[in-house]
C-alpha cells in the first residue's frame, strides 16, 4: 500500500522510501524510544525495585549513556 502511494508521489519511489525510513528511524530512536526507556527504568528504580532481572545491566547503562549523549547533542545544536 505504501509503495503504491510513493510510486504515485515520486517516480523514483525507492529512494524516497529509503530516505523516509532513515529519518523515521532517527526521529523514533532519538526522540521517542530511548527517552521513554530511560524514563521507565527511572520509574522502576525510584520504586526501589530491581531492574536487572528484567533488563540486562549493560543495556540499562548503555541506554543511559546514549541519553546523556543525546542531551549534549540537543543542547549544542538547538540552543
Amino acid at each position: 500500500m505504501a509503495r503504491l502511494f510513493f510510486q504515485r508521489w515520486a517516480p523514483d519511489g525507492k529512494s524516497v522510501m529509503v530516505s523516509m525510513l532513515a529519518i523515521l528511524g532517527l526521529v523514533l530512536g532519538m526522540w521517542i524510544i530511548n527517552p521513554l526507556s530511560n524514563i521507565a527504568n527511572a520509574i522502576v528504580l525510584m520504586r526501589r525495585k530491581t531492574l536487572f532481572p528484567a533488563v540486562p545491566r549493560w543495556l540499562a547503562v548503555t541506554n543511559f549513556f546514549f541519553l546523556i549523549l543525546q542531551i549534549i547533542y540537543i543542547f549544542r545544536t538547538w540552543l
